[in-house]
């Protein structure tokens, strides 16, 4: 995302310097830059102090975004669904020299001897800037693994929602707040200038997973076609692509456990073919649980072969199927 600076930035304003006013340099590119774990405090201040949630719905918003605060997590669980980029300028930036004038230097060094009075020669200390006017380019992206228990397509809404979510914080924040530092007196200020190009990518992009999608589908419309499976049996079928049933086992017996709840409210002809294709699912995944779901093995020959759940969903498909 492409956004413009509407005052002066000044980033690393804290870093150690003999005039006790620093400056960021990125230490590849050499040039001025916005480290992105700044940035992704800043979007955190700004949901945490500024956008209008709270209470329980505030906190569900930080921990799924940035990470809960608590030290008894690891790391992995402590992770938010959001990465956040270092933003860098699009082109060669311009620097301009900016000023500082105390005017009670004594004061600040010891304020216990001397007072805060109008006597004080006032030290003037420059420092850089990055001009107003400079386009920096910012990248927000979700976490792989962020959300590994839910359906495929559960995966794609959260994701998009993750990343609307960051967008609309990063707007927010930088037109509102600014980021680096002095922003109290209004450097950092950012704006997204070019709105229809943003609109045009946004578009753009959807219209490409529109296409993916058709496209996906009219494979997956193939290989039922190929695989004879017609009615109630192709509706479980396209079911199980659209919720990506093989990503996991745990999708997997989940959905079948589901169309099982109601399997037996339809007629015996859907019932069987759909009971037909889910005996192919679990047999693919579970060798030879639909031939003998009770075998025992190991060591001491006495272990089930067969977890509890997808025992159990073989023995169902076996009766609706009549296998003795």
């Amino acid at each position: 995302m492409e956004l413009t600076t509407t005052s002066r930035l000044l980033s690393g304003l804290g870093n150690g310097h003999p005039f006790e006013t620093g400056f960021i340099w990125h230490r590849s590119l050499g040039v001025p830059f916005l480290p992105g774990s700044s940035v992704k405090g800043l979007l955190r201040a700004w949901l945490q102090y500024w956008s209008g949630a709270e209470g329980a719905e505030l906190k569900k918003q930080i921990d799924e975004l940035f990470g809960p605060d608590s030290e008894n997590d690891s790391p992995s669980a402590a992770a938010g669904s959001l990465i956040v980029f270092d933003a860098l300028p699009l082109t060669p930036p311009k620097l301009q020299a900016d000023i500082l004038t105390p005017h009670y230097g004594p004061y600040y060094d010891d304020p216990v001897k001397n007072p805060p009075a109008d006597w004080y020669s006032p030290v003037p200390v420059h420092f850089l800037t990055v001009a107003e006017g400079t386009k920096f380019l910012f990248g927000l992206a979700p976490r792989p693994g962020a959300w590994r228990k839910a359906s495929r397509e559960e995966q794609k809404e959260k994701k998009a929602a993750a990343m609307r979510q960051g967008v609309d914080l990063l707007l927010e924040a930088l037109e509102y707040l600014g980021a680096g530092g002095k922003t109290a007196v209004g450097y950092g200020t950012m704006t997204e200038q070019d709105m229809e190009k943003r609109l045009s990518l946004v578009l753009g992009a959807k219209k490409q997973e529109e296409q993916e999608e058709r496209a996906r589908l009219a494979t997956v419309e193939k290989e039922m076609k190929e695989q004879g499976l017609t009615g109630k049996a192709k509706e479980i079928a396209l079911k199980a692509k659209k919720d990506g049933w093989g990503d996991d086992n745990a999708s997997l017996l989940a959905g079948m456990e589901e169309v099982l709840t109601s399997i037996e409210l339809e007629n015996e002809v859907d019932k069987r073919a759909m009971a037909e294709y889910l005996a192919e699912l679990l047999d693919n995944k579970y060798t030879g649980v639909m031939r003998e779901p009770e075998k025992r093995g190991g060591k001491k020959k006495n272990k089930p072969q067969y977890k509890p759940r997808p025992k159990a969903i073989a023995i169902t498909l076996r009766s609706i199927l009549g296998i003795e």
